[in-house]
């Protein structure tokens, strides 16, 4: 399995979730999976500009010149995605939002009709499923369910579904323990 890792957290080297990460990628690898870390903050990333052009223009291709294409290669081939990132006010970063709004391309503007929802086509013949890393914060429950149902319906939209998800907290032992959970 190829696993694929949008590290959203905009704080450095340290934090609980980079060491929550580091546990997964240990765990991807004891399996055998492949696994790509791509550290948000280390990118060069525009704004998605809702454009289209990796759709109709350019296909597969954004045009806006920075470090997206990075990501839709290392989404491409992926058959888990793990979406990562501390929670502010009530919602993952800004930078994975930044980052999950630049795979897009993996995607085709075709709809299907799934059952009575419309969804869109994988560009490179796969589905795949995500999964959601969260440092907690000072998200309430009902916060936390938002932002799960949020990633939820993105997994079914690309033909997947949502694997998992972690909460950890700024305490290293409590992340720990969730992840050992999975």
């Amino acid at each position: 399995m190829r696993v694929t890792i949008l590290d959203g957290d905009p704080r450095g080297p340290g934090t609980p979730l980079e060491r929550a990460l580091t546990d997964v990628v240990r765990a991807a690898a004891a399996r055998g999976d492949a696994c790509e870390w791509l550290r948000l903050r280390e990118l060069r990333l525009h704004q998605c500009v809702g454009c289209f052009d990796c759709w109709v223009k350019t296909p597969g291709r954004c045009r806006l010149r920075d470090d997206g294409a990075r990501i839709v290669a290392a989404v491409a081939p992926a058959d888990l995605l793990v979406l990562a990132a501390p929670l502010r006010m009530g919602f993952t970063s800004a930078l994975l939002k930044r980052g999950t709004e630049r795979v897009l391309p993996v995607l085709l503007p075709y709809i299907d009709l799934v059952d009575g929802e419309c969804h869109h086509r994988p560009r490179y013949g796969h589905p795949m499923d995500l999964a959601l890393v969260v440092e907690r914060g000072d998200a309430t429950d009902d916060e936390l369910a938002a932002t799960e149902q949020v990633y939820r319906r993105l997994a079914k939209n690309v033909g997947g579904r949502l694997a998992w998800v972690r909460r950890i907290s700024s305490d290293d032992m409590e992340a720990r323990h969730a992840l050992d959970a999975a």
